[in-house]
């Protein structure tokens, strides 16, 4: 379908009036961008990296630029390594892991949003996890929000407080070092043979 509309556009041009080219420009203008081949793209989130702790949730917020520019989008991961320091609290039942949680959000004001979790492991210590986005209960946004690639993301860090725990240790603590979005999709690319420049040298 491509090469035969790439060849009645050479064929319009190769003996040029008015009529035919403005036939050929309503043609570029009108026609859609096909989507290359599926690809995983990765995203660092250098704003996310940093120290969190104090007792109480500590709040980030960035605004995502997704390039390429996407077509459709499969699905969305979420990639964070670093040190999560874990704290022991005392409970009704007796001493208790006093873990942390990290969350990550990607929404849109109009549409929804997505959630990732990761509920702290109760030894301290390097830590890398990655897994996908989940949709919110609330919401079915899917994922076409992300199409003008730009939206909003939150992250968080906090400790796990549970009613009735007195603390026994420090506060847990994490030190991310690396947090990176990672998307399954299709970008939008140009046409090949339909661009504005393999027209206009057609008349040359």
């Amino acid at each position: 379908m491509l090469k035969s509309i790439v060849s009645l556009i050479e064929s319009l041009v190769r003996k040029p009036n008015m009529k035919s080219l403005g036939f050929v420009s309503i043609l570029l203008m009108i026609l859609p961008l096909p989507a290359a081949a599926s690809e995983r793209v990765e995203i660092p989130l250098p704003e996310l990296v940093g120290s969190y702790g104090g007792g109480c949730t500590v709040y980030r917020h960035m605004d995502l630029t997704i390039r390429p520019i996407p077509a459709a989008i499969d699905s969305v991961e979420f990639r964070m390594s670093g040190y999560l320091e874990a704290g022991i609290y005392d409970c009704q039942w007796g001493p208790d892991c006093w873990p942390l949680i990290v969350s990550c959000m990607i929404s849109d004001p109009e549409v929804g949003w997505w959630d990732w979790f990761f509920y702290g492991p109760c030894t301290s210590g390097e830590t890398t996890v990655t897994s996908l986005f989940e949709e919110s209960s609330f919401h079915q946004p899917g994922w076409d929000f992300l199409l003008d690639g730009e939206c909003q993301l939150s992250f968080s860090v906090s400790p796990d407080w549970a009613d009735g725990c007195v603390a026994l240790s420090d506060d847990p603590t994490a030190e991310i070092q690396e947090a990176v979005i990672i998307i399954h999709m299709d970008p939008l690319v140009p046409a090949e043979g339909l661009t504005w420049g393999r027209v206009k040298s057609l008349y040359r």
